[in-house]
């Protein structure tokens, strides 16, 4: 793994990457999992339409841009592939388009333009796949949101969701004050339950012969979440040095 790669997965680059640089780092991530190159290129569609997306979206809390916190996913993701000797097209598509729709307005365009665009280029399948990951604004409180998730039938959403939130916890000492003790407060509310799904849909899905190797995913998504209890715990004892109760 590249040095770069490295500072994306924690957070700390040196300079901002353009485009053309986390392109590369992307091009040697999928070299390294062994895609093929229709595989490559579908994965490649959604890197673009997910960056040109979020171009003109507000800096996150952090000062980076925001397509860091979908890069350092992917790059934490494609490292427990690469680790578990599995690969999925699908789960690092969800990883990069999660938060398109959601955030298109922010970044000058519309949610309908951002689905449709995804409807036209990736089709229905993924279409449904990423508004799984999309809360609803407006009408849909976060807990909503997260049992929704927790009732999503696509495994790859249940594996995406938690890469998301890992990235927010590590990064969580950027965001304001009064709303840190809730996202650590979701981890070990609604966490659990997820992985629990999770586990349940990748041993159906490989009971009726439709996925490779489930037992390495099985073992990827328990490292994934030990890595995010982990985070979540240490962010945890911050707080509460800080004399904020979190749980």
């Amino acid at each position: 793994m590249s040095q770069l790669l490295t500072r994306l997965m924690h957070g700390v680059h040196p300079t901002e990457p353009s485009k053309e640089d986390l392109f590369r780092i992307l091009t040697k991530l999928l070299t390294s999992l062994s895609f093929n190159n229709a595989e490559r290129e579908i994965i490649k569609t959604a890197f673009d339409i997910s960056f040109e997306g979020h171009r003109f979206a507000p800096r996150r809390a952090s000062g980076e841009i925001y397509f860091m916190h979908i890069m350092r996913q992917v790059a934490h993701t494609a490292d427990l592939m690469y680790t578990h000797g599995v690969r999925s097209v699908k789960l690092l598509i969800m990883e990069l388009l999660h938060d398109t729709v959601e955030d298109a307005e922010k970044g000058g365009s519309t949610r309908f333009i951002a689905k449709s665009q995804i409807h036209l280029l990736l089709g229905d399948e993924t279409a449904y796949a990423v508004m799984c990951m999309t809360k609803k604004k407006d009408i849909e409180s976060r807990s909503e949101f997260l049992l929704r998730i927790i009732a999503c039938d696509v495994w790859e959403v249940l594996v995406a969701k938690p890469a998301d939130c890992d990235d927010n916890i590590v990064t969580l000492s950027a965001v304001a004050l009064e709303k840190q003790p809730g996202k650590v407060r979701e981890v070990f509310e609604f966490y659990p339950r997820i992985e629990e799904k999770t586990i349940h849909l990748i041993t159906i899905t490989g009971d009726k012969g439709e996925l490779e190797h489930p037992e390495r995913w099985i073992s990827m998504v328990k490292a994934l979440h030990r890595t995010l209890r982990k985070n979540a715990h240490k962010e945890q004892l911050r707080l509460e040095a800080l004399g904020i109760k979190v749980v």
